[in-house]
Protein backbone atom coordinates (compact mmCIF):
# COMPACT_ATOMS: atom_id res chain seq x y z
CA UNK A 1 0.00 0.00 0.00
CA UNK A 2 1.26 3.52 -0.77
CA UNK A 3 2.19 5.63 2.21
CA UNK A 4 0.77 9.18 2.31
CA UNK A 5 3.56 11.68 2.72
CA UNK A 6 2.53 14.74 4.70
CA UNK A 7 4.09 17.96 3.53
CA UNK A 8 4.29 20.56 6.34
CA UNK A 9 3.84 23.43 3.86
CA UNK A 10 0.58 22.03 2.46
CA UNK A 11 -1.77 23.70 4.98
CA UNK A 12 -0.08 27.05 4.38
CA UNK A 13 -0.44 26.73 0.61
CA UNK A 14 -4.06 25.68 0.95
CA UNK A 15 -4.76 28.64 3.23
CA UNK A 16 -3.19 31.05 0.75
CA UNK A 17 -5.27 29.61 -2.08
CA UNK A 18 -8.52 29.77 -0.10
CA UNK A 19 -7.76 33.34 1.01
CA UNK A 20 -6.98 34.40 -2.57
CA UNK A 21 -10.19 32.86 -3.91
CA UNK A 22 -12.32 34.46 -1.19
CA UNK A 23 -10.65 37.83 -1.77
CA UNK A 24 -11.23 37.53 -5.53
CA UNK A 25 -14.92 36.70 -5.00
CA UNK A 26 -15.30 39.54 -2.48
CA UNK A 27 -13.78 42.07 -4.87
CA UNK A 28 -16.08 40.81 -7.63
CA UNK A 29 -19.16 41.27 -5.46
CA UNK A 30 -18.08 44.79 -4.50
CA UNK A 31 -17.51 45.69 -8.15
CA UNK A 32 -20.94 44.29 -9.06
CA UNK A 33 -22.61 46.54 -6.45
CA UNK A 34 -20.65 49.60 -7.55
CA UNK A 35 -21.38 49.06 -11.24
CA UNK A 36 -25.08 48.41 -10.64
CA UNK A 37 -25.34 51.71 -8.74
CA UNK A 38 -23.48 53.47 -11.54
CA UNK A 39 -25.84 51.96 -14.14
CA UNK A 40 -28.89 53.20 -12.23
CA UNK A 41 -27.46 56.73 -12.27
CA UNK A 42 -26.43 56.49 -15.94
CA UNK A 43 -29.86 55.49 -17.31
CA UNK A 44 -31.59 58.83 -16.52
CA UNK A 45 -28.62 60.67 -18.01
CA UNK A 46 -28.90 58.72 -21.26
CA UNK A 47 -32.67 59.36 -21.42
CA UNK A 48 -32.13 63.09 -20.92
CA UNK A 49 -29.35 63.05 -23.52
CA UNK A 50 -31.68 61.36 -26.01
CA UNK A 51 -34.42 63.95 -25.41
CA UNK A 52 -31.98 66.82 -25.89
CA UNK A 53 -30.65 65.24 -29.09
CA UNK A 54 -34.20 64.91 -30.42
CA UNK A 55 -34.85 68.60 -29.70
CA UNK A 56 -31.59 69.71 -31.33
CA UNK A 57 -32.12 67.61 -34.46
CA UNK A 58 -35.29 69.44 -35.57
CA UNK A 59 -33.68 70.46 -38.91
CA UNK A 60 -33.06 66.93 -40.15
CA UNK A 61 -36.46 66.62 -41.88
Amino acid sequence: MPVAVSNPALPVVQSVIVFTVLLWIGIGIIQWFVLSKWTKKYKPYKELHKKIDEKLNYNED
